[in-house]
């Protein structure tokens, strides 16, 4: 019902709705991929899809501990 909604005020105030009609279509290809498909029967079944970049990740939670055995690799010949 929110969407709706929003959508609605957007064209009350003279807004194109165009924005608001990507954004709910993103947002339930996202809810699908994310929480639908890894519960469906068959080959996605308990996988995720939609994964966060790493770049993303550092920026909001830092720089997280190696666990125990792990190491920092840098592979400068490219291979």
């Amino acid at each position: 019902l929110p969407k709706k909604v929003l959508l609605a005020f957007s064209m009350l105030l003279g807004a194109s709705p165009v924005v608001d009609l990507i954004g709910i279509f993103v947002g339930h290809v996202y809810y699908y991929l994310e929480d639908i498909v890894p519960r469906m029967p068959g080959r996605f079944r308990g996988r995720k899809l939609i994964f966060t970049p790493s770049i993303l990740r550092y920026l909001m939670e830092g720089p997280q501990p190696l666990g125990e055995g792990e190491r920092v690799v840098f592979n400068a010949d490219g291979a």
